[in-house]
């Protein structure tokens, strides 16, 4: 195979070329990692026990886990989505406050 010229005009060799097509059509994966200490036993015993109950390794149970915990919807946004799921709140009656604020007393 013969060399192709680059962007900047360079050659390219063939396994450069093909380097550089398999990066344009492959989407690249950043997979984060991270490293827990000082987890009680006691964790990790439920951990895996849970695992063994799913049917999958402890470290996929815990990333389970965190995704889940971290795409959870904020409270309003779930309670909204739950009015939503039960025809709305537009009719709900919110009756006028007529009362005064008033200091809190700590004491």
């Amino acid at each position: 195979m013969k060399n192709t010229l680059g962007s900047e005009g360079a050659l390219l060799g063939p396994q450069r070329l093909l380097s550089l097509v398999i990066a344009q059509l492959v989407e690249v994966v950043d997979v984060a990692s991270i490293v827990v200490r000082g987890l009680d036993e006691s964790v990790k015993s439920s951990l895996a026990a849970q695992a063994k109950e799913h049917g999958r390794s402890m470290e996929a149970e815990v990333r389970d886990i965190l995704t889940k915990a971290a795409h959870r919807p904020n409270i309003g946004v779930a309670l909204m989505r739950a009015a939503q799921s039960v025809g709305g709140f537009e009719d709900l009656v919110i009756p006028e406050r007529n009362d005064a604020a008033r200091a809190v007393d700590f004491s």
